[in-house]
């Protein structure tokens, strides 16, 4: 047989193969639903046979989910991963100078330093799909730091004619 094949839309290839047509639809990644037609001609004694296929195409259903949407840190610091799923391209932003992030797969490491202050701290984390308009956002609070001290003796007693004695001083704050 010879016949053509036609389609006036970029996001569908069709060309021919041994059993007849072969189709490809790209991916939509609009949030719209998408139709066209797929034009196959066969010309018989000047006669031109036409047989028109309608192709639809589901709308994108963008999805981002984040495992947790609060994370608590310890005065200490340390790493937390939370696991998203996203079919789209996405972006983290934050804007704690205590707070870092890394991205390996579908996996966000967020790590919080050590906090010198005493009272608690907090920030958002926001992860967006810019495209899509969707966010979400991750709230990260880290406990206060207290300071503590120990001294090994609490009483010194010299003679009468002085002396130098040594304590050992623990604390978890620079003195």
């Amino acid at each position: 047989c010879n016949y053509e094949i036609f389609c006036n839309d970029s996001w569908i290839s069709a060309s021919k193969n041994e059993d007849g047509v072969n189709i490809i639809i790209e991916s939509n990644l609009e949030t719209t639903s998408r139709e066209s037609e797929i034009h196959i001609s066969y010309s018989y004694r000047n006669e031109k046979v036409v047989q028109s296929i309608k192709i639809k195409q589901e709308a994108f259903e963008p999805v981002l989910l984040v495992e947790r949407t609060e994370l608590n840190f310890d005065s200490e610091g340390g790493s937390i991963d939370i696991t998203i799923e996203a079919n789209a391209e996405f972006n983290i932003s934050e804007d704690a100078d205590w707070i870092t992030y890394t991205v390996t797969d579908n996996i966000i490491r967020i790590t919080a330093d050590a906090s010198p202050v005493v009272d608690e701290r907090s920030t958002e984390v926001i992860i967006t799909m810019p495209k899509y308009d969707i966010n979400q956002n991750v709230r990260v609070v880290q406990k206060a730091f207290i300071p503590s001290l120990k001294v090994d003796e609490t009483e010194l007693i010299f003679s009468a004619i002085g002396g130098t004695q040594n304590i050992n001083v623990i604390t978890n704050a620079a003195f």
